[in-house]
């Protein structure tokens, strides 16, 4: 998977801070400042421009979807009230937008000139003004919505594990990270599908013969038959414990209240910090997985 968002450049601080010797402001804003928003609609009209789809166009589409009246006489995306939600009109549109790639790095395969290099240029452009505006979103790495700006060395970590993960695996992965990190996320989702990745890369090596293999049955396995199996860092006995990965799959199997209704607590949907870090465990445990780090002996 290619990532077209522009390199870390160096932090930026204005002069009157450098001289005033102020604390370097790496705060990131989840509302939209005015300075910010006058960029960002005219990011809207250009992106309304390149849309050609007219049935109905997407100003109209986003409308619906969001239901949110335009400004009387007008039908744009720059012409909904002031008050508007601008981050959600932007989020719907990238989903209602007609020129679409499987991933970010596709849209490369489109020709100088064409309509699927121009919408590229607007996705990096408006990476480029979220970004320098310190806005708390970004455009995913396939194009296709916002989520919640995150630490890049995370983000590069997270990238690398679905880059290296098996399709089914790594399309898993990446619906459960949009879930957890949307701009108006489903934590329940993400947390089932950061299990189902887990379960797509673990299952064929553990459980190859069980035609309806789950999480809790590879731990099951592991538990009986841990003696099978070893993981490439040594404890203090010289020995290759699997117990590292086990513990991180079975928090991750245990921690789903939402996977099942009629208990003795009763159902309970998962919250948004669970879901985020069962995606986080996902992405270590599949990584440990992919690479061999964790191995039959």
């Amino acid at each position: 998977m290619v990532d077209l968002r522009p390199a870390s450049q160096p932090p930026f601080r204005s002069l009157r801070a450098r001289l005033a010797g102020q604390p370097l402001d790496e705060s990131l804003r989840e509302e939209v400042p005015h300075y910010v928003k006058s960029a960002l609609l005219g990011w809207l009209a250009e992106l309304e421009n390149a849309d050609d789809d007219r049935k109905p166009p997407l100003a109209v589409r986003v409308s619906l979807r969001l239901g949110i009246q335009f400004l009387p006489g007008t039908a744009s995306l720059t012409c909904f009230p002031y008050d508007t939600d601008l981050l959600n009109v932007i989020d719907a549109a990238l989903q209602l937008r007609s020129v679409k790639a499987t991933t970010y790095g596709d849209l490369l395969d489109y020709p100088e000139g064409s309509r699927g290099q121009h919408m590229r240029d607007l996705l990096q452009k408006l990476e480029n003004i979220l970004e320098l505006g310190r806005i708390a979103f970004r455009v995913t790495t396939n194009g296709s919505c916002l989520e919640y700006r995150i630490d890049p060395t995370v983000a590069s970590a997270a990238e690398h594990t679905l880059a290296s993960a098996p399709p089914d695996a790594s399309e898993l992965l990446s619906q459960a990270w949009e879930s957890a990190y949307a701009l108006d996320p489903d934590p329940d989702t993400a947390y089932g599908n950061a299990v189902r990745a887990v379960e797509e890369v673990l299952c064929p090596l553990v459980l190859p013969n069980d035609k309806m293999p789950t999480l809790g049955k590879a731990l099951r396995h592991l538990r009986d038959a841990p003696s099978k199996w070893t993981f490439v860092l040594l404890d203090k006995t010289g020995e290759g414990s699997i117990e590292p990965l086990e513990m991180i799959l079975r928090r991750l199997w245990e921690g789903q209240h939402s996977r099942h209704g009629g208990g003795p607590t009763g159902f309970s949907p998962q919250t948004l910090e669970e879901a985020r870090a069962a995606v986080h465990l996902a992405a270590l445990a599949m990584q440990w997985i992919s690479s061999g780090a964790f191995a039959p002996i």
